[in-house]
């Protein structure tokens, strides 16, 4: 009798532990499925709630506008401020809109062509507050941006 109940205890725990084992993997599941389905309306959220490419490149140009100032001015802590808020959203470009329907190709890729060489080389005149060489990389930093727009199909916005 003793065996009995023992073999009988051993059994029930057995059942026990299939039944909690798969009472988990279905937790599991659905905690997965949960997950997957968040991330699913994060990324359809983040569509809806970000700003849009125009938004952003009007964004840039504001700054780039108060970057002329800055440089012609001297006022070499607020140049170094613009050129930050404009590498930031260069970041949101990218992030949000890389390969936009209206763009010939990635957003990245025409940064780096266009864009980035001049940028960083703006960057290290503002850092050694060389009016001149800042002055003239300013406006070849315009005008490529201007190229990027031309080769993106619009050419008709010029800076």
């Amino acid at each position: 009798m003793k065996n009995y109940l023992i073999i009988l205890s051993a059994g029930m725990l057995t059942f026990a532990a299939s039944c909690a084992s798969v009472e988990q993997e279905n937790d599991t599941s659905a905690l997965e499925s949960r997950i997957d389905s968040l991330e699913a309306e994060i990324a359809e959220l983040k569509t809806e709630l970000a700003p849009g490419l125009a938004v952003l490149m009007n964004q840039n140009y504001d700054h780039l506008k108060k970057l002329e100032v800055a440089i012609n001015e001297g006022n070499w802590e607020y140049a170094d401020f613009c050129l930050h808020e404009m590498d930031e959203t260069f970041e949101q470009i990218v992030d949000l809109h890389n390969n936009h329907d209206e763009l010939v190709q990635p957003a990245d890729t025409q940064f780096k062509a266009f864009i980035f060489p001049t940028f960083e080389q703006l960057e290290e005149k503002v850092d050694t507050k060389d009016q001149a060489g800042a002055s003239q990389l300013f406006i070849e930093l315009k005008t490529n941006c201007s190229k990027c727009h031309t080769a993106n199909n619009h050419g008709f916005i010029r800076l």
